[in-house]
């Protein structure tokens, strides 16, 4: 089995594999229900994203110890739990602007400030980090006509009048009529990272290493195709990570090497060869859209989204299809390829079209969780009433 290709004059992705249809196709009631989320998110996952996923030992260990004292201390703040923590062992030997002077970060903090300066940025940025997640989510419920009954930082109207001290990492939301849990369970959590990534492929690397490893051999079937950025199809996804995980870890291959999947097709999930930044984000991400809408497309009968980026944007996707022409370009939702189109032309402008075999439910999905913006945590959710 071979990937599908499709040559570019606007960027037009070939087949929607992303398995977004289950969303529609199941727990479908035509009759509403009524149910009550618990929405909740790990306060230590803020300070990691804040880091850009710092691996420091140092930094995991003290993260680690944070949040078993929270575990014994709940009512107390983690980022004060953490500041402490830090200050104790860590502080005279190991700055924290040396965790934090990151991109995003970098008019805020860089290698001189205090540790102190520090923590007053990362308390301001986790206290952002609900409201931010409450947007979003309240964004994404309207534009799919959710009846909220009730969405807040206490359980109900109840408890909001005892003026109980709310948790710093949870929310709690009620809606009326819903027919669908999957697809708001999906609204819930997922985060929505667009991404448009550039590609390693055999021109680029000598895949002989990988070809030969029986451990890959025995999982992978190989892409015989030399063009193109798919590099093998797999049935277990779960193994094939762990394999390709310890084969980077050899450091036989190129540090900014990822491996990412697409959906599966008749049980084939296809292994895409990705190159990575320094943040681990593609060339162009969703921080630039300024636009998403679904719209019936000229060709079928099918739906596509148009995605309108912002000045930025349109320069780096310039910049970027100019410099792959004739490769592709993989780009995914939520790490999970939707497809990888061949670019055949720089494109200016700023506008681009992922067309494919989506439905208008599909395609209107996706376009609210473009237009959303991206969840800053993972949050987890738990029903309480159903």
């Amino acid at each position: 089995m071979r990937a599908k290709k499709v040559l570019l004059s606007v960027i037009i992705l070939c087949t929607g594999v992303l398995s977004i249809n289950s969303l529609f196709s199941s727990c479908n009631s035509k009759k509403g229900v009524d149910v009550s989320y618990q929405i909740q998110w790990n306060e230590k996952d803020i300070l990691l994203a804040l880091s850009d996923n710092n691996n420091s030992l140092q930094f995991l260990t003290i993260l680690d110890s944070a949040a078993r004292l929270q575990e014994q201390f709940p009512d107390s703040a983690f980022i004060d739990l953490f500041y402490n923590k830090w200050k104790t062992e860590m502080s005279s030997s190991y700055p924290l602007a040396q965790i934090f002077s990151t991109y995003e970060l970098k008019d805020r903090i860089n290698f001189e400030s205090s540790d102190e300066d520090v923590y007053r940025v990362l308390k301001q940025e986790s206290k952002q980090v609900l409201g931010t997640v409450f947007q979003i989510i309240r964004l994404r419920l309207e534009d799919l006509k959710c009846k909220i009954e009730w969405f807040g930082r206490y359980e109900n109207k109840e408890q909001q009048s005892k003026q109980a001290i709310p948790s710093p990492n949870k929310l709690f939301l009620t809606l009326s009529d819903v027919k669908n849990l999957k697809t708001v369970e999906d609204v819930l959590t997922s985060q929505g990272y667009f991404d448009i990534w550039e590609t390693y492929d055999n021109n680029d690397i000598d895949f002989t290493i990988l070809k030969e490893d029986p451990k890959i051999k025995q999982i992978c079937i190989f892409n015989e195709n030399t063009v193109g950025a798919t590099f093998a199809f797999v049935r277990d996804e779960k193994a094939a990570a762990d394999v390709f995980n310890q084969i980077l870890m050899e450091n036989k291959l190129p540090a900014d090497l990822l491996f990412m999947y697409g959906s599966p097709n008749d049980g084939l999930i296809p292994v895409f060869t990705i190159k990575s930044s320094r943040s681990g984000q593609g060339a162009l991400t969703g921080s630039v859209i300024t636009k998403a809408k679904a719209e019936k497309s000229n060709y079928n009968d099918m739906y596509e989204i148009q995605i309108s980026l912002n000045a930025e944007g349109a320069k780096t996707f310039s910049r970027i299809t100019e410099n792959n022409i004739g490769r592709q370009l993989p780009i995914s939702i939520d790490n999970r390829i939707l497809t990888a189109p061949v670019v055949g032309a720089q494109i200016v402008g700023g506008q681009l079209n992922i067309s494919g075999n989506f439905t208008k439910d599909e395609a209107e999905y996706l376009a609210i969780k473009l237009n959303s913006g991206t969840l800053p945590v993972k949050c987890n959710v738990e029903i309480l009433k159903y």
